[in-house]
């Protein structure tokens, strides 16, 4: 469980996803507005356990979003049933969004996972390129990720990847559809809905995805929302 929590880090935010947002892990090319913060959170329910998240992020510089917070889980496994982590990451923008254009980035992270009395800790550190391209009128999205993560048992860096969309159904309402991987796991992919409930200030999604053969036991579904204040300075 540690190895899909690590990777769920390192391509989300997220993470982490601060446009491109929850539920999507994949992450994309653009960063709060400048002097604004938003808080993602989710549940996400598996076969054998249960997570919660957290992630708040501010722009502090114009061209800096920095995202400090973390996860806790619990549930039937055999590393003692509870484990949780705090994570550190830092996104900047080489080239701005622009309708019907492309924009890219780079993101640097880290992640401390506390585990319980029976497993080891475990730091990770991060690395992914966000590239995205806007196309009709900013109604279709296409993101991709290429990056790597250092695991705390392994010297060398692993490769990660991620490749989603984003589709506008509706003024409110966005189809979401993506599949990621590290050169140590299995494909996994996932597809939902995202809903604003308050233009630009609180956003509702749910989803659900799989990771390898498609049975219950890889299967998730995750319900989140995600709040952005107005500009503080």
């Amino acid at each position: 469980m540690f190895k899909k929590l690590i990777l769920i880090s390192i391509l989300g935010s997220c993470c982490n996803a601060l446009w491109a947002a929850r539920p999507m892990i994949t992450d994309d090319a653009r960063i709060v507005d400048e002097g604004s913060c938003q808080v993602e959170s989710w549940a996400k329910f598996n076969q054998n356990i249960n997570e919660y998240w957290a992630l708040p992020s501010c722009n502090i510089g114009g061209n800096f979003e920095l995202t400090v917070g973390g996860a806790k889980a619990h549930g039937d496994t055999v590393d003692g049933g509870h484990w949780g982590l705090v994570q550190v990451q830092g996104k900047t923008l080489l080239r701005a969004p622009k309708t019907n254009d492309w924009s890219v980035g780079l993101a640097v992270g880290h992640v401390k996972n506390e585990a319980n009395l029976i497993s080891p800790r475990m730091n990770d550190h991060y690395f992914y390129i966000p590239w995205t391209q806007s196309l009709r009128n900013d109604g279709l999205f296409i993101h991709v990720n290429v990056g790597a993560s250092q695991k705390n048992d392994e010297k060398k860096y692993i490769p990660t990847a991620g490749l989603g969309m984003e589709y506008q159904i509706a003024p409110n309402s966005y189809l979401i559809a993506e599949g990621f991987q590290d050169s140590s796991e299995k494909l996994a992919f996932q597809g939902g809905v995202r809903h604003w409930l308050i233009p630009q200030r609180a956003q509702i999604d749910m989803t659900i995805g799989n990771k390898g053969e498609w049975d219950r036991n890889n299967r998730w579904i995750s319900i989140g929302i995600r709040l952005l204040s107005p500009k503080w300075h």
